[in-house]
């Protein structure tokens, strides 16, 4: 009797062991395919971010230089418009 519980729990230990080792290769293999999603995920979005970063440097550029050339252009047109009034003073006056 005591020989056939010996056998038994040595079956059960040997069922318990490859158990183990097929749930350990299934958990393996499940967290494989969720890194490989979430760096699919982390890539799409850094990709994304880039090319809204991107666009808001170019458009924070073009602003910039805009107003930049708006008020170098700023006194430039205000001697014109001095000038301008000046000259239509002196021949319509």
């Amino acid at each position: 009797m005591e020989e056939a519980v010996s056998r038994r729990q040595v079956e059960v230990e040997e069922m318990d062991g490859q158990l183990q080792e097929m749930y350990a290769n299934r958990l393996i293999e499940t967290i494989k395919e969720i890194r490989s999603e979430n760096q699919e995920i982390i890539d799409r979005n850094r990709e994304e971010l880039d090319a809204s970063y991107q666009k808001k440097v170019r458009s924070d550029f073009h602003y910039q230089t805009r107003s930049q050339i708006g008020k170098a252009a700023s006194p430039v047109i205000s001697v014109l418009l001095i000038c301008f009034h000046i000259i239509f003073i002196y021949y319509y006056i």
